[in-house]
């Protein structure tokens, strides 16, 4: 705040209005994040006011932004809001600036949301996320496939709850009916026996969509805030580590977004089969060794394609193979890594070949990347062996 302050003043004195307004800009950003909302709506009018009258276009759709972001924090007029967000993405599209537009998309998206327009309010959050994938990373565009996936589940148990409801209040009305007819023997035996019947149904059916619903509401819900939330935050971190040389900063937050993107991924229904979980491996090792001029043999058999693995095992096969090429990629110092997957009657096998430096297995110290292996082969009901000698490279055999 204080260094913003000393920006407006020194913008002031030398007459560089289109300085002022952006240090103004980032007042009323400082001031929103100490809470002081009414200086921060009126630092960001005057910031606003100044780069409409100079007709500075450059900082105005940040400075919209910012605005709509404190009139959330004030409760103000929702519709002002959304129109705020829109002038905010209009100018950023105006002056073809892919980084203003996401967080005018994003503020648009915050809008939608507090109205209560949850289908403009998803679209605005892809087109963001879309933008963003463009500006900073080449093979996240699949979590916009995950958030579709997401709105399917959200839609599909809307209905559920619906019918859900229609029936309960249909059974409700059948037993008030019922209710008022009792005076008969006949017709309370009746009803016994039909309420009986008909709360075993209900109990059974309400038992069945329960946990159907805890399995969507949960994978759904995983996948959308390591997405939304953790994603958003790591990839900021990233890029304004970057910018700001802290490369150890940036380099954790890259690791943590790998991670993320692994266990999102592996929620996801649409990568059960066996050839997602190839196609993905494939990418991760060419990405890895060539990077490194490690030359990669990478074989698969044709069988292997046509298998089906659940989410927990398909995340600790893949984990597993992840962890043993970043060990050839990072310990081995080889020249070529070999990969293949295969598949022998009711067997799956992997192996990772390396011609590296090897180690002896009699007095490595075992950290948590071995034992982590070994936890997962054991998760997977298979056999996991290691075998190196000094100069002669290492084998790993996976056996499920």
């Amino acid at each position: 705040m204080a260094t913003a302050q000393e920006g407006i003043a020194l913008a002031r004195e030398n007459g560089f209005r289109d300085r002022e307004a952006g240090c103004l800009t980032h007042a009323a950003s400082a001031l929103l994040n100490l809470k002081r909302l009414d200086e921060a709506l009126k630092t960001i009018d005057q910031a606003i006011a100044l780069s409409k009258k100079i007709n500075y276009q450059a900082v105005l759709s940040s400075a919209l932004v910012v605005r709509s972001r404190i009139l959330v924090q004030i409760n103000q007029d929702k519709k002002e809001i959304l129109t705020n967000a829109k002038e905010a993405l209009k100018t950023a599209e105006r002056l073809d600036n892919p980084l203003e537009q996401v967080h005018a998309w994003e503020e648009l998206a915050e809008a939608y949301r507090s109205l209560g327009q949850a289908d403009e309010a998803l679209d605005a959050l892809k087109k963001a996320q879309l933008l963003r994938d463009s500006i900073y990373s080449k093979d996240d565009i699949r979590t916009l496939a995950i958030q579709e996936k997401d709105y399917e589940f959200d839609k599909e148990r809307a209905v559920q709850e619906l019918e859900q409801e229609r029936a309960e209040a249909a059974a409700a009305a059948a037993l008030r009916k019922q209710g008022r007819q009792r005076n008969a023997w006949i017709i309370g035996l009746s009803l016994l026996l039909l309420g009986s019947v008909g709360y075993f149904l209900y109990w059974r059916n309400r038992q069945r969509m329960l946990v159907q619903r805890r399995d969507a509401e949960t994978r759904q819900r995983i996948a959308r805030d390591l997405h939304d939330d953790v994603g958003s935050t790591l990839s900021s971190i990233s890029i304004l580590s970057a910018a700001g040389g802290q490369t150890s900063l940036g380099e954790k937050a890259r690791q943590a977004m790998e991670s993320m993107d692994d266990v999102v991924w592996s929620v996801n229904p649409a990568n059960d089969s066996m050839e997602q979980v190839l196609q993905r491996m494939k990418v991760f090792a060419i990405e890895l060794f060539e990077s490194q001029g490690i030359a990669l043999q990478f074989q698969v058999d044709a069988a292997d394609t046509t298998l089906n693995l659940p989410m927990v095992q398909r995340k600790d096969f893949y984990l597993l193979f992840k962890e043993g090429a970043n060990n050839a990629a990072k310990y081995s110092a080889a020249t070529e890594v070999g990969i293949s997957v295969s598949s022998t009657n009711s067997q799956l096998h992997l192996e990772i070949r390396d011609n590296g430096r090897g180690f002896d297995p009699a007095h490595v110290k075992r950290g948590n990347g071995l034992a982590s292996m070994q936890r997962r082969a054991e998760r997977l009901g298979g056999t996991l062996a290691i075998e190196s000698a000094i100069d002669r490279g290492t084998v790993i055999r996976l056996t499920i």
